[in-house]
C-alpha cells in the first residue's frame, strides 16, 4: 500500500509566490480595484487547488462562485453565466429574475449589463471572486457577457479568476469537429478559438503559468501526505520521475512505500509516465470497482450510483464503490442521498478511457445512452457506433434540423458534424460538414465558423463550400480572395440553386465590405426576386448600401422607401427593426441627423432584449457621428464606446477604426489632444484590414484635429486622400468632410493673392455636391450659407460673402435639427470678414463684437474650448481689454493653448468664468452629463453599461471636483455653461 493509502486529498506544495500573486490580487479588490486573474498550466499541475488555497476563508470575507465548464455543455447558451447565478447569494437583487430570463436572453452586451448590476450588488456586502474553471470549454455567450462586465467594473470589489490549461486541444464533444481518434475519450477537438482574445486590453491583469514542482517543493509534498522526510537524491529522482506534475506525484505516492521512496540504490516499482501510472492503479482494482471507474470514464460527468452502476452493469455498485475511493481515482458526495460519483481529474479519465478497448467503449456508451437526458444521449450514440452508421447520421440530421428550428445553431452545428463522421460516402459526409458550416454563418456564429476552415477547405470543390470560404475570407478581412471564391460560387451554381443565391448576397456582403457599390449591384439585383422570404430584407438592406456606394445616400435612401418602413422609428414592426440600421445610416448621411439618430437608437434599444437582432458596431458608430454632427458631442463619445465594445464581443473588426474615428473628433474639439491622437492613432492602426470601407475614417478625423487647432493646412494635408467626386464610403461621407475640405481650401478674410483657379475649380466643386446634400435636407442651409461665404471671400466678393452670412443667421432652425458648431463658425467667420472691410469704423466694430461674443456663447455651449478660447482673445485684441472673463479669472495654461498638453483644460462661461469641467475624467464627464439631463443612478448605469455603483463613485467625485452637493446644483452648473 502507498504512503497515502490510496486516499485523493489534493493538497497544495509550495507555490509561494503564485499564491503571493494571487493574495495580492485579492487585498487589492477588497480596496476597491477589481482584478483579473488567468491560471493556466498542463493538466494536473494544480490550477484548481491554487485556486482553491488562495480564495480560502480570510479576515476579508470573500465570497466564492465557482462554474466549472464542460465539453459537453458548449452548446448551451448563456450555461456558465447560469451557473453563476445560481450559486451567488439567493436573495442578491435581480439574481432570479436574471436566471429565469437566460433562456430567452438577447445579447452578451444586454445580459452582461445585467449581470453587472448583479454582481456588484453581491459585492456591496463583501468581495466577491468569480472563479471559472475550464474557461476553455465556456460557452462563446458567457464567455463575451463575462469579459464585457469586466470591462465594465470600476470600483466593484470583484476577483475574476479564469482557469485553463495550456493544451492545443480539448475533450469535447464526440468528434463534434470531425476528428475522433481511436484511443481518445469522445472527441479531442481544436479550440473553437484562442478564448484569451476576448480578455485582452485588461489593465488590471495578473497572468499565472504555474509549471512543475521543484524537488525541494516535492519533498514538502511527501512529508504532508505522511511519507518520510527524503534525502536531496531521493527528491532528484522523483522530480526526474514525474517533471514536478502535482498529480502524477499523488498518483506514485499512492503506489509506493516510505521505504521504496527512500532507498534509491533499486528504481521505483512504478511505470515511467502518469498515463501509465494510472493504469496500473486502474488494473490493480478488483473487478466491480474497475468496471465502476471505466463507467464514469465513459459517462464524463458527476452521475448517481445507481446510474454508473447500471452502466457498468454491477448488482451491487456500492459494493465496488469502496476499493474505487481508496483508489484515488474516484470521487463522491456522501452528504447527498443520490450518492453521486464521478471521476477526480479529467488525465486520470482520459487515462482509463484511452485503456478501453473498442469494443468496451462502444457496449459502455450504448448502455449509457439509455441513462441520460436525451440530449446527451446522442454523444453516446455517435460514441457507440461501430464505424460507419448512415441511419444514425440520418437521425442526427434530422434532430439537427430541429435544433435549428429551434433557435439552436451551435447544438444543430455539432449534431450535424457528429452525422459527417458517421456517413456512408464523401459527398453526404460534406454535406453534413456544409449545412453545419452554414448555419453557424447564418446565425452569426463566426468564432465557431472560423475553426472550420481547414475542414471546409478538405471538401470537394462545389459551390457551396467555395461560397462558405469565399464569405470566410471576407470575415478575416481577405475581402479579394473572399470576392473571387463567391464569384466562383455563384457562377457554378447551376441547378444548386439555394447555394447559388446564399453566394450572391454573401459575395454582395464582401463587396459592401470592399466599398464597391457597383459589384454588390451587379451581384444583388439579379436574385432579389428569388431569395426566400427569411432574406428578402437583409437583401434590401444591403442593396441600399450597394446604391449608396454607387449613387449616394439619397439614392440609398430610395431603394428603402420600398420596404413601406414607417416614418417614425417606433412603429416600425418587430421582423423589420434590422432595417433601422441601413434607414438612419442613409438619413445620417443625407443630412436627417435626427431622424437617423432615432432610427438608430429604436434598434439599439431593441437589441438589448430580442436575442435574433445582434448588436453590432455599425449602428452605434453611426450614432455616434450622428451625435457628433447635431453637438451631443458627450452622447457621441458614449456611442463610441459602445461601439467599441460591441466590436469586441461580436468580432466586427471592420467597426473598431469609425468607433475611434468618432472619439478622435470629439476629444479634438474639446482640446484634449493626447486622447483626440489616441484615437486618431488606434482608427489608422486598424484601418488597413479593411481599407476600402475604412480609409475615410482617420482622413476625416485627422482633419478634424487640425480644425480644432485652426491649422488649414494640415487640415488639406489629412484629406488630401479623398476625392470629392469618389464613390464607396468617401462619397457616402460627404456631408461630414465636404466643409472641412471647403474650410481648409477657402479662407476666412479676403486673400492677399488670389486663389489658384484650379484652387477655386476644386472649392467649387466640393461646394456643389455638398448643396446637391443640402436639398435634401434644409437643416443643412446654415452650413451651405457660411460655405458659401467662405467661397466667396476667396473670389475676394466680400459683398456676396456678407449676404451669405446674414442668410445663414436667418435661416430657421428645422425639426431635424443643424450642426451647431457651423452655426457658431458661421458667426466667427463673419465677424473676421467684418472686422477686415474697415477695422476703424465703430459700428462695424460693434457689429463684429456682437458676433464673436454670439461665436462664442455657442462655441461654450458644445465644449469646443479651443474654438471659445480663440474667440475669447480676439475680442481682447480687438477691444484693448478682457471682452469676457473679469481680471484674475483663470485662463487656459500656455500648454493647453498652443496644444503641447492634453488639453484638458477649461470651458469658459458666458460671463467668462472659467470652469475646470474637461478635469473630469471620461466617465465621471458621462455620467455628469447624464445626471445633469435628469436620469436617475439606474438609468445612468444601463446607457453606459456600468453598475448603479460605478455611478455613485463617479458622480461623488464630479461632485467634489466641482464643488456642488446634489444633482440640482451640478444642473445648474451645466446650464449656466451651456
Amino acid at each position: 500500500m502507498g504512503i497515502r493509502g490510496g486516499v485523493w486529498e489534493q493538497g497544495l506544495a509550495g507555490r509561494t509566490g503564485e499564491l503571493k500573486v494571487l493574495t495580492e490580487c485579492r487585498s487589492a479588490v477588497a480596496r476597491g480595484d477589481p482584478w483579473l486573474v488567468m491560471v493556466l498550466g498542463e493538466p494536473g499541475i494544480g490550477k484548481t487547488a491554487l485556486v482553491r488555497r488562495a480564495l480560502a476563508e480570510g479576515p476579508d470575507g470573500l465570497q466564492v462562485c465557482w462554474a466549472s465548464c464542460d465539453q459537453a455543455e458548449r452548446d448551451i447558451r448563456y450555461g456558465v453565466v447560469s451557473q453563476l447565478l445560481h450559486r451567488l447569494p439567493a436573495e442578491t437583487a435581480g439574481r432570479t429574475e436574471l436566471a429565469r430570463s437566460l433562456t430567452g436572453a438577447g445579447s452578451p452586451l444586454a445580459v452582461g449589463r445585467d449581470l453587472l448590476d448583479v454582481v456588484a450588488a453581491t459585492a456591496e456586502s463583501a468581495p466577491l471572486a468569480l472563479v471559472v474553471d475550464d474557461v476553455p470549454w465556456a460557452d462563446d455567450q458567457s464567455l463575451k457577457t463575462l469579459a464585457f462586465m469586466a470591462r465594465r467594473l470600476w470600483s466593484e470589489r470583484v476577483l475574476i479568476v479564469l482557469v485553463a490549461r495550456t493544451t492545443d486541444t480539448v475533450t469535447g464533444h464526440p468528434q463534434s469537429e470531425g476528428t475522433g481518434e481511436e484511443g481518445s475519450p469522445p472527441g479531442d477537438v481544436p479550440f473553437e478559438e484562442d478564448w484569451r482574445d476576448t480578455w485582452r486590453g485588461f489593465d488590471r491583469v495578473s497572468e499565472i503559468r504555474l509549471t512543475g514542482l521543484g524537488p525541494e517543493d516535492i519533498g514538502d509534498m511527501v512529508t504532508a501526505a505522511g511519507g518520510p522526510a527524503l534525502n536531496r537524491a531521493a527528491l532528484q529522482r522523483l522530480w526526474e520521475k514525474t517533471g514536478g506534475h502535482p498529480l502524477h506525484m499523488q498518483t506514485l505516492l499512492g503506489q509506493v512505500s516510505p521505504q521504496e521512496l527512500a532507498n534509491t540504490d533499486r528504481p521505483l516499482p512504478v511505470p515511467a509516465s502518469l498515463e501509465a501510472t494510472i493504469r496500473q492503479v486502474l488494473a490493480e482494482l478488483p473487478s466491480d470497482a474497475r468496471r465502476l471507474v471505466q463507467a464514469l470514464a465513459v459517462l464524463a460527468a458527476t452521475v448517481p450510483l445507481a446510474v454508473a452502476g447500471r452502466v457498468a452493469d454491477l448488482a451491487d455498485p456500492t459494493v465496488a464503490l469502496a476499493p474505487a475511493l481508496a483508489s484515488g481515482l474516484v470521487g463522491w458526495q456522501p452528504s447527498d442521498p443520490r450518492t453521486p460519483v464521478h471521476i477526480h481529474h479529467q488525465l486520470q479519465r482520459d487515462s482509463v478511457y484511452g485503456a478501453l478497448s473498442s469494443t468496451e467503449r462502444r457496449d459502455l456508451h450504448r448502455l449509457a445512452a439509455d441513462l441520460v437526458s436525451k440530449d446527451a444521449a446522442w454523444a453516446h450514440r455517435v460514441a457507440a457506433a461501430d464505424g460507419i452508421d448512415p441511419a444514425l447520421a440520418d437521425r442526427l440530421a434530422a434532430e439537427a434540423d430541429g435544433q435549428a428550428a429551434a433557435g439552436q445553431p451551435a447544438r444543430a452545428a455539432t449534431l450535424r458534424l457528429w452525422a459527417a463522421d458517421l456517413d456512408s460516402t464523401r459527398e453526404r459526409r460534406e454535406r453534413h460538414l456544409l449545412t453545419a458550416a452554414t448555419h453557424l454563418v447564418i446565425h452569426e456564429r463566426h468564432a465557431r465558423f472560423r475553426t472550420l476552415r481547414g475542414a471546409l477547405e478538405a471538401c470537394d470543390p462545389t459551390p457551396r463550400r467555395d461560397a462558405l470560404l469565399g464569405f470566410l475570407a471576407g470575415l478575416r478581412g481577405e475581402t479579394a480572395a473572399g470576392a473571387e471564391l463567391l464569384s466562383r460560387a455563384t457562377a457554378n451554381a447551376g441547378a444548386d440553386t439555394e447555394s447559388g443565391l446564399l453566394a450572391a448576397s454573401w459575395l454582395a456582403a464582401v463587396h459592401v465590405l470592399q466599398a464597391d457599390g457597383p459589384r454588390a449591384l451587379a451581384a444583388l439585383r439579379p436574385v432579389m426576386d428569388q431569395l426566400p422570404h427569411t432574406h428578402t430584407g437583409m437583401a434590401l438592406g444591403l442593396l441600399s448600401f450597394a446604391t449608396l456606394f454607387t449613387d449616394g445616400p439619397a439614392a440609398g435612401l430610395e431603394v428603402l422607401r420600398n420596404a413601406g418602413l414607417p416614418d417614425a422609428a417606433a412603429d416600425v414592426a418587430t421582423a423589420e427593426s434590422f432595417l433601422l440600421m441601413y434607414r438612419g445610416t442613409m438619413r445620417v448621411e443625407t443630412g436627417r441627423l435626427r431622424a437617423g439618430s432615432g432610427d438608430l437608437a429604436a434598434l439599439i434599444e431593441r437589441q438589448e432584449n430580442q436575442p435574433h437582432l445582434p448588436p453590432s458596431p455599425t449602428e452605434r458608430y453611426l450614432l455616434g457621428f450622428a451625435r457628433y454632427l447635431d453637438g451631443g458631442w458627450e452622447d457621441a463619445l458614449i456611442a463610441a464606446d459602445h461601439a467599441m465594445a460591441a466590436a469586441e464581443i461580436g468580432s466586427h473588426r471592420h467597426g473598431v477604426p469609425p468607433a475611434h474615428a468618432v472619439a478622435a473628433m470629439v476629444h479634438a474639439q474639446r482640446g484634449h489632444w493626447t486622447k483626440a491622437r489616441s484615437h486618431l492613432e488606434a482608427c489608422s492602426h486598424h484601418t488597413p484590414l479593411f481599407l476600402e470601407l475604412n480609409s475615410v475614417y482617420p482622413a476625416m478625423a485627422g482633419a478634424v484635429l487640425a480644425q480644432a487647432r485652426a491649422d488649414r493646412e494640415a487640415m488639406l494635408q489629412a484629406l488630401r486622400p479623398l476625392a470629392p467626386t469618389a464613390v464607396g464610403n468617401v462619397g457616402a461621407w460627404r456631408v461630414l468632410w465636404l466643409p472641412l475640405l471647403v474650410q481648409a481650401l477657402a479662407p476666412v478674410t479676403p486673400p492677399d493673392q488670389p486663389l489658384d483657379p484650379v484652387e477655386l475649380d476644386h472649392v467649387r466643386g466640393a461646394l456643389a455636391l455638398f448643396d446637391d446634400i443640402a436639398t435634401h435636407a434644409p437643416s443643412l442651409m446654415p452650413t451651405s450659407h457660411w460655405l458659401h461665404g467662405r467661397l466667396a471671400t476667396a473670389r475676394g466678393d466680400t459683398d456676396s460673402a456678407l449676404a451669405r452670412y446674414r442668410e445663414g443667421h436667418s435661416a430657421p432652425q428645422q425639426d431635424d435639427g443643424d450642426i451647431p458648431l457651423h452655426r457658431a463658425l458661421l458667426h466667427h467667420d463673419h465677424a473676421r470678414l467684418l472686422i477686415s472691410v474697415d477695422p476703424a469704423d465703430p459700428h462695424i466694430r460693434q457689429e463684429v463684437v456682437a458676433h464673436l461674443q454670439e461665436a462664442h456663447r455657442r462655441f461654450t455651449a458644445l465644449g469646443a474650448t479651443p474654438y471659445a478660447e480663440r474667440t475669447a482673445e480676439q475680442l481682447t485684441r480687438l477691444t484693448g481689454r478682457d471682452a469676457l472673463s473679469p481680471s484674475g479669472t483663470a485662463r487656459l495654461s500656455e500648454a493647453e493653448a498652443d496644444g503641447d498638453g492634453d488639453g484638458d483644460g477649461a470651458w469658459a462661461r458666458p460671463d467668462g468664468t472659467v470652469v475646470r469641467l474637461p478635469e473630469l475624467t471620461d466617465r465621471e464627464q458621462s455620467v455628469a452629463h447624464l445626471a445633469a439631463q435628469g436620469l436617475t443612478n439606474k438609468e445612468i448605469a444601463r446607457r453606459l453599461f456600468v453598475s448603479s455603483k460605478t455611478v455613485e463613485y463617479h458622480l461623488s467625485h464630479v461632485y467634489s471636483k466641482l464643488a456642488v452637493t446634489g444633482r440640482r446644483e451640478l444642473r445648474r452648473e451645466f446650464q449656466e455653461i451651456s
